[in-house]
């Protein structure tokens, strides 16, 4: 597939390469480990019920989102280092109807990670358009970077717009692992993405993406675009990285928040008009547990609890997922390897306010969806079964020899006929649909 050009002038200094993300880049020169298509939807499960297991026709699907298009439901999913995206259309939950995997033009196609996806829309003369953004990372020189936004309201033919980065000596930021689109007034305004050769977070406005140019160096013709950037003061070294953003917009004296998940720092909370437009703004607050290294971030509705994830932490007693209340600042639970889940590393947060406000759902990895209701005390535990105290769960990946990094990388959700639907994006195989077993 057409459209993102390659940068050897830039250096490249993607996060993967440095040996402490484990996100499956498991091998010299970006090759990507080696899998099999073995799953099992029906054994190990909790308040839901499979729908669908779609095979993606890759081994590294990455992390998801969703959009709609008129009445149809679609979900988006990132590549990894074998594909650019795979778009689903699952308007139909038990018959889904796979777009792709499309993947990048040959030139760079083997040197390119596709670790993220975000989807928004922008209306374009009086017509709604949807995209998806593409975090971007080189695994070899030859690979693409930046964030790359392609027009995806025809999912079976997306359409190329722009691949955003900064050549600058000094400056530069090409490879990005994670990036965020907030919505202002319905249309995706401010681009939020890390920048990993700075080690620091970037705002881009984005503002009538279908005019940008097809290259979009924020060094040049794209100048005034880039309006905002955060750096944590101990980011001195490669070792401590922006990894994921968040950004939520709490309403009230709250406001428009952003979540900046720092791998050594922790969580830095800000406010977003703090940095669009504006620079190194002193955070509201910073949450940095001891021992723990903060790879994404989430907050409830009010803004008030905040949910920071670790995905190093993998042995018995260990807390990955930590629940924190945010003035004055203090540990409200966790949730603990070996009591609440089978011992295995985590992965990202999510939370639908419109759907279920009091419920985190954790793409697990190898233990699929999980989820918890919280509320200010902590999490409630549902019991019955050792070591799974989870509300909801879906684990597909039941083979103990299995990379404990396979598996669910992110959890969305979707109102389908009244219904909640569930879409995991697993790694090793594709997408898994469930709906709420409440449904009848």
């Amino acid at each position: 597939m057409k459209g993102p050009r390659q940068t050897w002038n830039i250096p490249v200094r993607s996060v993967p390469l440095r040996g402490d993300d484990h996100h499956g880049v498991a091998e010299p020169g970006g090759r990507p480990p080696r899998c099999d298509k073995d799953i099992d939807t029906t054994s190990t499960l909790r308040d839901v019920v499979p729908v669908a297991a779609q095979d993606n026709g890759i081994c590294t699907s990455a992390d998801i989102d969703t959009y709609t298009v008129g009445t149809r439901t679609l979900v988006d999913q990132g590549g990894g280092e074998e594909a650019a995206f795979v778009i689903t259309d699952v308007t139909q939950p038990a018959t889904p109807i796979r777009y792709g995997p499309f993947t990048w033009a040959r030139r760079g196609a083997k040197g390119t990670y596709t670790p993220d996806v975000k989807t928004f829309e922008q209306t374009v003369g009086g017509q709604t358009r949807d995209y998806i953004a593409l975090s971007l990372e080189r695994l070899r020189a030859n690979g693409f970077c930046g964030v790359v936004v392609f027009d995806v309201t025809d999912p079976a033919s997306p359409v190329f717009e722009t691949q955003i980065y900064k050549n600058v000596q000094g400056d530069f930021w090409c490879d990005v692992h994670n990036s965020f689109v907030e919505d202002i007034g319905g249309d995706g305004r401010y681009l939020y993405a890390t920048a990993d050769a700075r080690n620091d977070m970037r705002v881009v406005d984005i503002a009538n993406v279908a005019d940008f140019p097809s290259t979009c160096d924020i060094a040049t013709n794209c100048a005034a675009k880039e309006i905002g950037r955060y750096k944590a003061p101990t980011a001195v070294d490669n070792d401590n990285y922006v990894h994921d953003v968040t950004v939520i917009d709490h309403g009230g004296d709250v406001g428009r928040r952003v979540y900046v998940s720092y791998w050594d720092t922790g969580l830095v909370i800000l406010d977003a008009a703090d940095v669009t437009p504006g620079t190194d703004p002193t955070p509201i607050a910073t949450i940095d547990p001891p021992g723990f290294l903060t790879h994404h971030a989430f907050a409830s509705a009010a803004g008030s609890r905040v949910f920071l994830q670790d995905e190093i932490l993998d042995q018995p007693g260990d807390a990955p997922v930590q629940m924190w209340q945010v003035e004055p600042q203090t540990l409200v639970d966790s949730l603990v390897l070996g009591t609440d889940v089978p011992v295995n590393p985590s992965h990202n947060l999510e939370i639908r306010f419109d759907l279920a406000p009091n419920r985190l759902y954790v793409g697990w990895y190898k233990l699929g969806l999980q989820a918890w209701d919280f509320d200010a005390s902590g999490f409630h535990r549902t019991a019955g079964t050792p070591s799974r105290t989870a509300v909801q769960y879906h684990q597909v990946q039941t083979e103990a020899a299995d990379d404990p990094y396979d598996g669910a990388w992110g959890v969305r959700m979707a109102d389908i006929d009244g219904c909640t639907h569930y879409f995991q994006s697993d790694r090793r195989y594709g997408l898994i649909i469930d709906r709420d077993a409440a449904c009848g």
